[in-house]
């Protein structure tokens, strides 16, 4: 298996601000050869997850992001199936299938927005190390999207970001910060707030 490592003292985030087309170029060159360095904070992150919140589990999840499969094999290792998990990533799915066994999805921040799986129906989104990723501008018509096929936003961060309001149609319930990982897992659920204008002129 191919793995890309970063230059030494230089993050992935130094190598998007270096790529001319930012992350989205990144991932589009080198998202076949993606492994996230960090897939044991991910790992610890859904180990409290499920234990803590089991029915936000209870039914089929989106890896959202997907990646080279960290959520999908933290959750193998759960005792979760690959029928019960459906992963998605526009740049990665060499990748994720190489490690999986299973294909994803190819759809974009874009693509989601726009209702590409609007037919769908998950008991639980999880996106890890990426939601972050997405621009501002779209950031609230990807929330109210993934809000139309689940209750339950599942977001594995290393930062403050994304700064995921109510008025995405997400409500916070809870945070949990690993302070050996330095990161924060989060769980939102759907609001019960009416539909944000924004998003009905988008749809």
């Amino acid at each position: 298996m191919v793995v890309r490592r970063k230059r030494a003292g230089r993050g992935v985030r130094d190598e998007y601000a270096d790529h001319p087309e930012g992350a989205d170029g990144w991932y589009r060159d080198h998202g076949n050869e993606y492994a996230n360095p960090h897939e044991p904070a991910v790992a610890a992150a859904l180990s409290f997850a499920v234990a803590t919140w089991p029915g936000v589990f209870a039914g089929p999840i989106l890896d959202f992001c997907c990646g080279s499969g960290e959520v999908t094999r933290s959750l193998l290792g759960l005792g979760y199936g690959l029928p019960t998990i459906t992963a998605c990533d526009p740049y990665t799915g060499e990748a994720y299938a190489r490690r999986c066994g299973n294909d994803a999805l190819q759809f974009s921040f874009g693509d989601i927005a726009d209702g590409a799986l609007a037919a769908r129906s998950f008991s639980a989104v999880v996106c890890s190390y990426a939601l972050h990723l997405c621009e501002e501008s779209r950031l609230a018509h990807v929330c109210w999207a993934l809000r139309d096929i689940t209750s339950n936003l599942v977001v594995i961060t290393p930062h403050k970001r994304p700064e995921i309001r109510p008025s995405f149609g997400w409500d916070l319930d809870a945070e949990h910060r690993d302070g050996f990982h330095r990161t924060r897992l989060r769980l939102y659920s759907a609001s019960k707030a009416p539909l944000a204008f924004g998003h009905a002129a988008h749809q």
